[in-house]
């Protein structure tokens, strides 16, 4: 389904950027492997117990010699270890303080490592093909970690992975406000067709909102929830029905304190 999407994006020419993910598809290895076939860069989260190794890993497997059980694997392949191994054994001077962005409560910051390693996904089975990929690591407290998998080149900065991996946190933000403020969640029918009007309006919805709520924060004003009720506020002006329950507004002095409101708000954009 993600890459179906992907690549109707692709048909459509949308401007490629970097596909960033949460561990549902950063653990499938064919996952990434696809998105590179198709030159497109990655950062997704990952697992602590997926395996590398620290180095890269090459051979082949020997051929049969009619003796005793066929090699799997080829011989003298170095130990794998864990992500979260990985990040146990690094050195204190590898952890670097980074700000990725200023959030409502102040900056956004935390320790971060990144080093190259080799994903070693079914080597058990001599599959060593995989190739070498960013592992970015967050340490949290407690010795807590997250852990990131990315495929950008050897020239990327530190704080541009942490940036990059911590984009995905504005996706998550948008769908709760798409259910919370425009009912993304309320659709109740059983039809991809029906489904499919009540998203994309959602989204036109949310995209006008955002747009209203940026052009507001030009003046320091105007969260989403805000911009939301207030052009419903203009919307009841015109209309002269109630927001709220539906009935027509019928009090002079309730559309004279919204005409009041309309200007207010105008104003203020």
């Amino acid at each position: 389904m993600a890459l179906s999407m992907i690549d109707r994006a692709m048909e459509w020419e949308i401007p490629q950027g970097v596909i960033v993910a949460d561990t549902g598809y950063g653990n499938i290895s064919k996952f990434r492997e696809e998105l590179e076939g198709r030159g497109l860069t990655y950062v997704v989260a990952i697992e602590s117990t997926t395996g590398v190794w620290e180095e890269p890993a090459r051979g082949e497997i020997p051929a049969y010699q009619r003796i005793g059980r066929p090699r799997k694997r080829p011989p003298n392949l170095p130990k794998t270890k864990s992500v979260a191994q990985i990040a146990h054994e690094l050195p204190e001077e590898a952890w670097k303080g980074i700000t990725w962005r200023e959030g409502t409560k102040g900056e956004l910051r935390g320790r971060f490592a990144a080093l190259m390693v080799q994903p070693s996904y079914k080597y058990e089975n001599g599959k060593i093909d995989q190739k070498p990929v960013w592992l970015l690591i967050e340490w949290q407290e407690e010795e807590q970690y997250k852990f990131w998998f990315s495929n950008l080149g050897r020239n990327t900065s530190l704080r541009q992975l942490v940036r990059l991996a911590n984009i995905r946190c504005w996706v998550e933000q948008n769908y709760r406000e798409m259910k919370k403020e425009l009912g993304m969640d309320h659709y109740e029918g059983r039809g991809w067709q029906g489904w499919h009007h009540h998203i994309t309006m959602t989204m036109i919805a949310y995209g006008f909102l955002v747009l209203e709520m940026l052009r507001g924060k030009k003046n320091f004003w105007g969260t989403l929830p805000q911009v939301r009720n207030e052009i419903q506020m203009l919307l009841s002006t015109r209309t002269g029905i109630c927001r709220l329950c539906g009935s027509r507004i019928q009090d002079p002095a309730i559309l004279d304190g919204y005409n009041v409101l309309n200007v207010v708000i105008l104003g203020k954009y």
